[in-house]
This record gives structure tokens, C-alpha cells and sequence, in this order.
């Protein structure tokens, strides 16, 4: 029984720790906000974000109105490059980012499904989509 708490504790630990080194690298640039984006209309042809991926948002919009691939299971966080506030907001209600300030991260969403998510910025209105498969 000692040995199972013992073993939770580390994993915690572990998580908190990996968690904590993403979001740091996050704020201090460690991960580039280069996102990935479709070339065309073929499957073979689409880019993927790296995980974590990191949109960007500037000129009132998301990752320059292109859609956004990842692989199931990455983590997803926006920039704010605007001078003004943006939301990443889904429409189906699945998440929401709250305010993100000029200049600021939002926390990471993690994308555990395949599908199709549409989303939107509750101040400016403006679109986006990502595009999750496995």
C-alpha cells in the first residue's frame, strides 16, 4: 500500500513537472509559433503543428485563416501577437480560453479525439478550425 502512494506521488510529481516546463518554454519562446497549415486540398499535403503546437493569433485572425492539423493528443495553446484581446472559444462549448491579453499565452488544450473542431474568437469573431487525426 506505502509503495502505491509512493508511486502516485512520483507520477504527480512527474506530470507537475513536465506541465510546468511546457508553459515556461511556452512563455519564454522555446517553441517556436511556426503552425502548420494545409497546401491545397489533399490529405498528403497537409502539415502538422509540432506538439505543442502554437497558434498564433494576429491581424484580427488565427494562424492566417488556415486551418490547423495535429495529431491526436496534442496540446494546443494561442498566442496573442494583436494589440487587441482574443479568445479561442469552440463552438460546440468543448473549451474556452478566456481573455488572452496582447502579448500573452493561453493555457494549453489538449486534443484527445479525431474530429473536425471548429472555434472562435468571442471578441472579434473571427474563425478557425483544427483538424485532429490519429
Amino acid at each position: 500500500m506505502v509503495e502505491r502512494v509512493v508511486w502516485a506521488r512520483a507520477l504527480v510529481f512527474l506530470a507537475a513537472t513536465v506541465m510546468i516546463g511546457v508553459m515556461v518554454g511556452l512563455q519564454i519562446g522555446l517553441y517556436a509559433p511556426i503552425v502548420a497549415h494545409s497546401r491545397g486540398n489533399t490529405l498528403s499535403s497537409r502539415q502538422y503543428c509540432s506538439n505543442p503546437c502554437l497558434i498564433v493569433i494576429s491581424n484580427g485572425g488565427f494562424n492566417g485563416g488556415r486551418p490547423v492539423f495535429v495529431h491526436r493528443g496534442a496540446l494546443v495553446s494561442w498566442v496573442n501577437e494583436d494589440p487587441s484581446l482574443h479568445t479561442a472559444t469552440s463552438v460546440s462549448g468543448l473549451w474556452d480560453t478566456g481573455i488572452i491579453n496582447p502579448g500573452k499565452t493561453s493555457h494549453l488544450i489538449v486534443f484527445a479525439n479525431d474530429g473536425t473542431f471548429d472555434y472562435y474568437c468571442a471578441v472579434s469573431l473571427s474563425k478557425a478550425t483544427i483538424v485532429v487525426t490519429g
